[in-house]
């Protein structure tokens, strides 16, 4: 067995590979792509920010494969909410504003 693969079954981790379609996988072959990732994310610091949002879904209890898969389509519609001009530090008040759209869809 790999070191890889020891230390994702040991640690219960995901990989999230930032790409143009982000990829998540987990070991034993799970795997999702989120296509949902706009050009304006390409900025320095926002994939700390897309750190930052997947830590505090795993702070939340939610298991990593989910955490990372959740935050990467919760960065990318941060980003299109916002629209151009983005930089990192514009994420988390554009992230309000999904976690609001969210809600209210929720409450339909």
């Amino acid at each position: 067995m790999s070191l890889w693969a020891t230390a994702h079954r040991r640690t219960r981790s995901a990989d999230l590979l930032k790409v143009p379609d982000t990829v998540i996988a987990a070991p034993g072959g799970r795997a999702a792509i989120n296509d949902n990732a706009p050009a304006q994310l390409a900025t320095g610091g926002s994939g700390d920010v897309l750190t930052g949002v997947v830590a505090a879904l795993l702070a939340q209890g939610m298991a990593p494969f989910e955490a990372a898969a959740a935050g990467a389509w919760l960065h990318g519609a941060a980003a299109t909410e916002f629209g151009l001009g983005l930089i990192a530090a514009d994420l988390p008040y554009a992230l309000t504003r999904v976690f609001q759209k969210l809600g209210a869809q929720a409450d339909v």
